[in-house]
């Protein structure tokens, strides 16, 4: 659990805390005080919206990932930015993925004939190779 997560959890905590303890509790009647429900409402909202705040790397994509000697000099003379909206997709199932029969490993496509291949080493994305007429070779 990342730190992000843990600070919403906590808040939505604190949220649940101070709202039981300003509920007043007569018969059937259940009321709360308005002052601190404001509070206990922006609590809530802000620990939801920390909780469920998806962890990304400032570079794009996933945390973790890890380009090898050998995709660094594949992708020279390529569309880079059609290379890192591809590395931007993996994991997100926008782009399309496909796990390797005869290899270990995965690919996501770059374009008609460009494919990215990588594998995971747990939460990490090694990218390995940038492979262009991929039909021509497998």
């Amino acid at each position: 659990m990342n730190i992000k997560r843990a600070i919403g959890l906590i808040l939505i905590l604190i949220s649940g805390i101070l709202s039981w303890g300003n509920f007043i509790f007569t018969g059937a009647i259940i009321g709360a005080s308005s002052n601190a429900s404001i509070i206990v409402v922006l609590l809530f909202i802000i620990g939801l919206i920390l909780l469920l705040a998806e962890s990304r790397s400032p570079e794009g994509g996933l945390p973790g990932i890890i380009k090898t000697k050998k995709f660094e000099r594949s992708i020279r003379g390529h569309d880079l930015r059609r290379i890192q909206s591809a590395i931007d997709k993996i994991g997100t199932k926008e782009g399309h993925e496909e796990k390797l029969r005869h290899m270990p490993g995965y690919t996501i496509r770059v374009d008609k004939n460009g494919r990215i291949m990588y594998h995971r080493d747990g939460e990490t994305i090694v990218l390995d190779d940038y492979e262009t007429h991929w039909h021509d070779r497998y």
